[in-house]
């Protein structure tokens, strides 16, 4: 009986000092009273040296690299503490867009993350922290928040962020004899051209609307269009657009319709007078137009929060991680090519 029980207190004692063991190997940083995983490191570390000079560092600067990365992790916790200290809680509707927007990412670069050593857990808490930012956003600077963002600056705003305009999009290509998509000839082009110059002149002139020139042209196609066209609300530099098409279009007074060649696609738009005309239009990017005007401030107080937090970690891991992930690249098996697409991480 002796025996068994001193059998029972060494496996009790092994099972302590296993359950030690994985707590020393995953507790790889402590920020104040909370850890941080290397996963989580790593993510960061990935981000701040694969875009050094969105973190206003030197490329190939480990020191500074390892130490963004390190305030990253204090952010991510700061934003943590900061709820806890309002009393704001973490809402469903941010919970359910940052596991749709992982969802997304990991569709798109899981096979990288997992290369790299971080998995969907890692990828949950760091979009999870984005979301963090947004709530307290609006907890400050939100309709009802504790310092209110006036109407009149969101609107100014929204005037200098945003493009409205609605828009026939016409193909300047052709499917060849085998099947394939090719652009049209220069002469082929030049009459498309031609019919476009004229319809946006009768519209300019007032003397058709562009619903009625969409109407013509898709009958030139035996196509049916009963409906008129939708007013597209795009933020300026948005990458649904090409840089050309902003740039023209930005040209192009209000009410009037003018075209945008954008290589394969011959666009005819009408801009609209969005944030003036149609408060709904406005309402419907208010939160976005808040996170714009007010996101540094939020992110200032994170990060005021972050400085002032304690913050120790393995320094030989995290030597091992910056190692691994850049001054190896010969005994990787992640491509250059996998390298370039690793997102920003930015709301899209």
């Amino acid at each position: 009986m002796k025996r068994k029980a001193t059998a029972i207190c060494l496996l009790a004692v092994m099972l302590l000092l296993s359950l030690s063991a994985c707590n020393k190997q995953s507790a790889f940083m402590t920020v104040e009273d909370k850890s941080v995983s290397k996963e989580l490191y790593t993510y960061y570390l990935d981000k701040v040296l694969s875009f050094p000079e969105e973190y206003g560092i030197e490329a190939g600067d480990r020191d500074a690299a390892t130490e963004s990365a390190a305030l990253c992790c204090k952010q991510y916790v700061a934003s943590i503490k900061l709820m806890e200290n309002e009393g704001i809680t973490f809402s469903a509707m941010n919970k359910q867009l940052t596991a749709d927007k992982v969802e997304k990412l990991w569709s798109l670069y899981g096979r990288y993350y997992e290369k790299i050593g971080v998995g969907k857990p890692d990828i949950t808490e760091a979009i999870s922290h984005e979301y963090r930012i947004k709530q307290i956003i609006d907890y400050y600077y939100g309709p009802d928040g504790l310092e209110p963002t006036d109407d009149a600056d969101l609107k100014e705003e929204f005037v200098d962020l945003y493009v409205g305009f609605r828009a026939i999009s016409v193909p300047l290509t052709k499917t060849d004899s085998l099947g394939q998509e090719v652009p049209l000839t220069e002469t082929e082009k030049e009459e498309v051209m031609n019919v476009f110059r004229a319809y946006r002149t009768q519209i300019n002139e007032g003397e058709k609307t562009i619903d009625e020139v969409n109407v013509a042209y898709n009958n030139s196609l035996d196509i049916i269009v009963t409906e008129a066209l939708e007013i597209n609300v795009v933020k300026i530099g948005d990458p649904m657009f090409t840089e050309d098409f902003y740039n023209t279009m930005l040209e192009i007074s209000h009410t009037r319709a003018g075209l945008i060649d954008c290589g394969n696609t011959l666009y005819l738009v009408q801009r609209e007078k969005i944030a003036t005309t149609d408060d709904d239009e406005f309402y419907l990017y208010r939160s976005d137009l808040i996170e714009e005007l007010k996101g540094e401030d939020a992110e200032k107080k994170v990060t005021e929060l972050a400085l002032t937090l304690s913050c120790e970690y393995d320094e030989e891991t995290a030597e091992e991680i910056y190692g691994r992930l850049y001054e190896d690249k010969e005994k990787s098996d992640i491509t250059d090519e996998e390298k370039t697409l690793i997102p920003k991480l930015k709301e899209e």
